[in-house]
């Protein structure tokens, strides 16, 4: 992957999976590949759309490749565990990450990533996309987008729900409502998409 290439498509898109890369340059996997088990690192808790892609994708690769493809949970820091825990692997394609657009989001945010997202990791192939979608109770008056955020500003706390950890696609997406609307709402971080509190 290189700067500029695919960046604006990552973030249009869902899930990537990528696989760790020291250096600067990648190192192709053998022609007897697979010869072994693969890993299938997964960056957010159980349950979420990337834990559902992952373990599908897991399943049907095994199937095609005939070798057992292992998915593993790694959640922490918006994907950041989980992701890192590839780029210091082996680069010899049996350790990979299936990742959202937090990819390349993260490294933007903070300043801290332990990783170079162009350094560290090869891109393999974008695998699914997963729109962000505003819904509503049916009990409210809302048929629209511009009807839905007058009905929310009277009770800022209960306007959006929690949404996983920090820096995710769910919570910029909350972020870009509350930006649009003027809604003054509490983002309430949970480990993943299942996880929630009362609101």
């Amino acid at each position: 992957m290189t700067p500029g290439q695919p960046l604006l498509r990552l973030l249009l898109t869902g899930a990537v999976i990528a696989w760790g890369v020291p250096g600067a340059v990648a190192t192709a996997p053998a022609q007897t590949y697979p010869s072994k088990p693969v890993k299938l690192v997964l960056p957010y808790a159980p349950g979420g759309i990337i834990d559902y892609v992952g373990r599908t994708l897991a399943q049907k690769l095994t199937e095609t490749i005939g070798q057992p493809v292992v998915a593993e949970n790694r959640p922490g820091a918006g994907g950041i565990v989980g992701t890192d825990t590839v780029a210091r692997s082996a680069p010899d394609g049996y350790t990979l990450v299936l990742m959202d657009p937090a990819i390349v989001i993260n490294p933007t945010l903070q300043a801290d990533v332990p990783y170079d997202l162009f350094k560290s990791l090869q891109t393999v192939s974008i695998v699914s996309s997963s729109p962000e979608v505003l819904v509503v109770s049916p009990k409210l008056p809302v048929n629209s987008f511009a009807s839905s955020w007058p009905t929310a500003k009277p009770t800022p706390a209960r306007s959006i729900s929690p949404r996983p950890e920090s820096a995710t696609t769910p919570h910029l997406a909350g972020e870009m409502f509350k930006l649009r609307t003027g809604i003054d709402a509490t983002h309430i971080p949970t480990r993943g998409l299942v996880p929630r509190t009362p609101t």
